[in-house]
């Protein structure tokens, strides 16, 4: 699935303390809310992998898929990237499965999944994972297909999540319905 991404800082907000993503899925509308944990990893494919990075990428969601996890997509960003950056987002259950790898044991045999890893750990320049959760008082999913999805990440001062939630609810959600899109989700 291709995506476009943006990265800004709200001003008001502005620190190095506590990261947030700000998914505002104009078309992708597919995690469910009964589950609020995610995997994010952020890959950088090395020069001339990226096509490589993301077909392994597709067989990894697939296999984690098989193994029982809810969701996994693979985007790229393409109007502000260089082209090799690569989200994956995992939706899990618990956090005993991002912390064992009990997706991917369930959905790849041994060898298999180091056949996987072969093919996959060659073409990684750089990756940085994070868990996180939905902030679902100030998120919405409606149905519909797309493939549009812009990420805006921002980093709060400590104590000023209520404020940023306050805004997010009073201003930025009324707009994203009034604007029609499908999507716009928060997590932490």
């Amino acid at each position: 699935m291709m995506a476009s991404a943006h990265r800004t800082t709200l001003a008001p907000f502005r620190c190095r303390a506590l990261p947030l993503l700000f998914f505002l899925m104009f078309a992708l509308s597919s995690l469910a809310r009964a589950q609020q944990r995610y995997l994010l990893e952020e890959t950088t494919a090395a020069n001339g992998q990226a096509t490589a990075f993301a077909s392994a990428q597709k067989d990894y969601c697939a296999a984690v898929l098989r193994g029982g996890a809810p969701e996994c997509l693979v985007f790229a960003p393409t109007t502000f990237s260089p082209g090799n950056l690569f989200f994956t987002l995992l939706r899990f259950s618990s956090f005993r499965h991002y912390d064992e790898g009990t997706y991917t044991s369930r959905g790849l045999t041994t060898e298999q999944a180091a056949e996987l890893e072969g093919r996959r750990g060659p073409t990684i320049a750089g990756n940085r994972e994070s868990a996180m959760t939905l902030h679902d008082e100030v998120s919405y999913t409606s149905s519909g297909p797309g493939n549009l999805v812009i990420v805006t990440d921002f980093t709060i001062r400590p104590g000023t999540l209520p404020v940023l939630l306050d805004y997010l609810r009073k201003v930025e959600l009324p707009e994203a319905h009034r604007a029609g899109l499908l999507s716009s989700e928060l997590y932490q």
